[in-house]
């Protein structure tokens, strides 16, 4: 197993709130942080970062990455008790969490719920600014689509998951990984599926596999169909609310950010499917849903949005 460096937590005691101070100033490295206000949260990561990892290996659990917000705690709540009923099927996961929103007691609450996930890492959502996002992709800050409703967090989101996501999922896991959000429900029988994409990802039989979609996506006729899994147009991808990545698809995606941040202005999962496609990765969608999408508040969008179960297994 390779060893690693002991993961750095930023922090600064006695500050009354989470400021840039917090987080570890590299601005390639995952911003590990802790709450000075709230020992629980604290402790508990340090108790994480002691030199010590749990990294996966071939042949064994999944490490997930859980990309969640404070904007919506309620939901955020359904999903942890979903996740603790299915947890032990996966590795401790890395939270991508952004707690800049609340305080008091709704932070304190936010926090406890991410304490039952059993973190290994916690990374805080850089806050780039406007010049910096401009700099990255300047289509989305000035062009014409900031001119729609969506608030600076949407387009903030869209840079951290295309130009941070996919180095962070490497140097936290030394497998294959899954990615979700934090408004989603698990079936009963995710234990399960969750194995049997791991054995097709490890195998080489699929690249990158979804467990939710909000509607049928379209057959790519060029890889083969197997029972559990069906082979889809990278072209029709939307929503990346659970998905299995193999490692050649992240080191791909990590070497060539600018060009997947090039495909389309906006839409991570967008730019994702279209750049995975056009590259020739294996892409499949479970033939049953795993995951259904909790009805809500959207945190990027800012307006509440239906669930969707299609083809949902319970």
């Amino acid at each position: 197993m390779r060893r690693r460096k002991k993961a750095k937590i930023g922090g600064v005691r006695g500050s009354k709130e989470l400021t840039r101070r917090h987080i570890v100033a590299r601005p390639r490295a995952p911003r590990i942080i802790h709450d000075p206000k709230d020992p629980n949260l604290e402790q508990h990561i340090m108790s994480l970062h002691r030199g010590r990892y749990a990294f996966s290996k071939q042949g064994q659990k999944l490490r997930p990455f859980i990309l969640t917000c404070d904007l919506r705690i309620d939901q955020f709540s359904k999903f942890v008790e979903s996740y603790l009923k299915i947890a032990s099927s996966m590795l401790a996961p890395v939270v991508i969490m952004d707690d800049t929103t609340t305080s008091g007691d709704e932070q304190r609450r936010y926090h406890d719920l991410i304490i039952k996930l059993k973190p290994h890492v916690i990374i805080s959502q850089p806050k780039y600014t406007l010049e910096e996002m401009s700099a990255w992709d300047d289509r989305s800050v000035n062009g014409k689509h900031i001119t729609d409703n969506r608030k600076p967090n949407y387009y903030r989101v869209q840079m951290i998951m295309t130009k941070d996501f996919p180095e962070w999922a490497l140097e936290y896991s030394d497998g294959p990984i899954i990615f979700m959000e934090d408004d989603i429900e698990f079936s009963s029988q995710f234990g399960k599926a969750i194995k049997e994409c791991s054995s097709f990802v490890q195998e080489g039989l699929a690249d990158f596999i979804t467990l939710y979609s909000s509607r049928e996506y379209s057959l790519n006729k060029r890889l083969k169909s197997y029972k559990f899994l069906q082979p889809f147009n990278g072209y029709d991808y939307y929503g990346n609310l659970c998905v299995v990545f193999s490692r050649k698809v992240l080191e791909s995606l990590k070497k060539n950010k600018h060009k997947v941040r090039d495909v389309c202005p906006n839409c991570w999962d967008v730019r994702w499917g279209r750049y995975m496609h056009d590259k020739g990765f294996k892409m499949y969608v479970t033939r049953t849903r795993y995951v259904k999408h909790l009805a809500g508040l959207s945190a990027l969008e800012h307006f509440d949005k239906p669930g969707y179960q299609y083809n949902f297994q319970k």
